[in-house]
């Protein structure tokens, strides 16, 4: 008997840029490319965290008890001291009690500007603190436990913009021995006020789709894998890119698979 299978992937698109990892602490950062500047925030921070506090013994270590917000943009980088923290955390033994008293202190959700440079990519922000790196000298690092190596920023006001709300990749119905490395294709249109560099990419940086049974959906756009992203430069004309599936993992079941991702416009 000849098998027969249908494919559908559906791909949402968005704007957003936005990290569901749970992590000890994590941050807003969002560019916005007119008036040349970053918004950045500590949005999150883990009172519960048993790690050990960073900051114990800053009172009498020269330093003195100071978060900040640090930066780098390649491979140089860059801080300010925005939260100056009370003497009793030196003696705090936890991260999650530092993190309490850094929102007692109001600095959670405080915002801080900082000046952006075009192309305005590779900027990564942190929360910063203090160590010594010489005889007289400290510098500030990165806390450890953010949610990711370099937190995600989000592009506003809305500078780029998908054509489409949605796009259905149909593989149609398929006989059994056509269904590995079935390809089918379809275009996307982008974009944006002034000229841009962007990537588009999926949400959840995972270019294999799951289809259900075994069979799975390599997605890829320009050729690249959507995990990964592709990135380019887009004006107020536009530009149009092509996203694909191809399918493998095929097994011998039939009936119908389908699956969904969601695509996502940000910086490189």
């Amino acid at each position: 008997m000849k098998k027969v299978v249908r494919c559908i992937i559906m791909l949402s698109t968005l704007l957003l840029i936005t990290n569901q990892v749970r992590a000890a602490w994590e941050m807003d950062i969002k560019l916005y490319p007119q008036q040349k500047i970053f918004k950045v925030k500590v949005i999150r921070w883990d009172e519960d965290d048993p790690a050990k506090n960073i900051l114990f013994g800053c009172r009498t270590s020269g330093m003195g008890c100071m978060l900040g917000i640090y930066g780098i943009r390649d491979g140089a980088y860059f801080y300010d001291d925005n939260f100056p923290m009370p003497d009793r955390v030196s003696d705090m033994r936890t991260m999650g009690e530092l993190a309490r008293v850094f929102r007692e202190q109001g600095y959670l959700n405080k915002e801080i500007r900082r000046s952006a440079w075009y192309p305005y990519i590779d900027y990564c922000f942190y929360i910063g603190y203090y160590v010594i790196t010489g005889p007289s000298t400290a510098s500030m690092v990165p806390v450890p436990g953010g949610v990711s190596e370099c937190p995600k920023t989000e592009i506003l006001p809305t500078f780029c913009s998908i054509t489409e709300p949605y796009i259905e990749l149909n593989h149609g119905s398929l006989s059994g021995d056509s269904v590995n490395g079935n390809t089918v294709s379809k275009p996307i249109h982008v974009t944006c006020n002034n000229d841009f560099n962007l990537a588009i990419k999926s949400k959840n940086s995972q270019g294999q789709l799951s289809l259900g049974g075994g069979l799975k959906s390599q997605l890829k756009v320009n050729g690249t894998d959507l995990g990964q992203g592709y990135s380019d430069v887009v004006g107020p004309s536009g530009k149009t890119f092509t996203l694909s599936s191809t399918l493998s993992g095929y097994t011998g079941a039939t009936g119908d698979f389908q699956g969904s991702s969601v695509i996502i416009l940000g910086l490189p």
